[in-house]
């Protein structure tokens, strides 16, 4: 501690505060990479939730189909047969979507 008491009150301070600086710049910097790289990694989780999202929707359809299906076979009615036509047409449409998520994705 000798190196410290021969120095004045002032040159004290000040190498404090030069301290203090240098170690704000350090954590900003810090910060400021580790915020670029979450970032990357946020957008890494909207792709992977939009598929999901996508694929949830396919296999809500895809559901839907088989109840229609299964009450045609119960009562076959034109409402099951309407039903198990567009829910299917709206399968395959939803996973030509999905696709396009995951190749762009």
């Amino acid at each position: 501690m000798k190196l410290f008491s021969s120095k004045s009150i002032s040159w004290k301070v000040m190498t404090g505060f030069g301290i203090v600086v240098l170690l704000l710049i350090l954590i900003s910097i810090v910060s400021l990479i580790r915020l670029t790289d979450a970032d990357g990694h946020f957008k890494d989780y909207r792709s992977l939730a939009r598929q999901t999202v996508a694929d949830g929707r396919v296999q809500a359809n895809m559901l839907m189909t088989r109840i229609y299906a299964k009450n045609f076979v119960i009562n076959a009615s034109p409402d099951n047969i309407k039903g198990v036509e567009q829910r299917a047409k709206a399968t395959l449409e939803m996973i030509s979507e999905a696709r396009e998520l995951c190749i762009d994705g």
